[in-house]
């Protein structure tokens, strides 16, 4: 059931969190996971595995990734503020809403 058709190779937006690090852990876990492309802000230390690519981005400005996207067959975004009553709400909208959407289509345009 590993045949190469079967292989996921995943970009994923928002990594460093506390649901971003759950996914990611399930993620490396799976046998039919074949590459994990993350985009960041920064990298995430002590993450030493051969099937992981990271790359620092700026969230807000889909085209500093677009060039990561392609190749890719599936995309995980879990990118969220974690404490919204300490930024401002354009702030928050900014990184919840607006990144996670132009994310989105950016991949979209990559199919």
């Amino acid at each position: 059931m590993n045949s190469e058709s079967n292989m996921l190779y995943v970009v994923m937006l928002g990594a460093s969190g506390a649901v971003g690090t759950e996914t990611l852990g399930t993620l490396l876990q799976g046998k039919n996971i074949q590459k994990i492309t993350l985009l960041g802000r920064s990298h995430i230390s002590d993450l030493d595995n051969a099937i992981v690519e990271q790359h620092n981005i700026d969230i807000t400005d889909a085209s500093s990734y677009e060039n990561f996207l392609q190749g890719h067959t599936t995309a995980i975004c879990t990118l969220g503020v974690g404490q919204p009553s300490k930024i401002s709400k354009e702030e928050f909208i900014k990184i919840d809403k607006t990144a996670v959407l132009d994310f989105a289509t950016a991949c979209k345009k990559q199919e």
